[in-house]
């Protein structure tokens, strides 16, 4: 297997933009091939990979800051709130407002 410690290092680091054909690029593999080893060794594709690190993120500013719910979606990397707050509600089981009311560590 390949070393895959400098690919999530990278995904880490750059979760708000990184895209597939260009990490593919820079790890000189092909999208198909960078997308198999990363589901094979980690048991997530690229895409919640991705969606993981923005997640980690976004409850880390929900709970530590006072940014509005949309400053923090787009802060995260997502265009689209819509699809944001639909994809929040599916991992946490509430709205991110919900959330951060529910789980106010501040």
């Amino acid at each position: 297997k390949s070393n895959i410690a400098p690919i999530l290092k990278y995904i880490e680091s750059n979760f708000k933009t990184c895209r597939l054909e260009e990490l593919s690029k820079i790890f000189n593999m092909n999208p198909n091939y960078l997308t198999t080893l990363l589901k094979e060794t980690t048991g997530y594709s690229f895409k919640e990979l991705v969606q993981k690190q923005r997640f980690q993120y976004i409850i880390s500013l929900l709970n530590h800051t006072e940014k509005s719910i949309e400053e923090i979606c787009f802060e995260a990397g997502y265009k689209n709130s819509t699809y944001f707050y639909k994809k929040f509600k599916e991992i946490y089981g509430c709205t991110p407002n919900e959330y951060r009311n529910k789980y106010d560590y501040k």
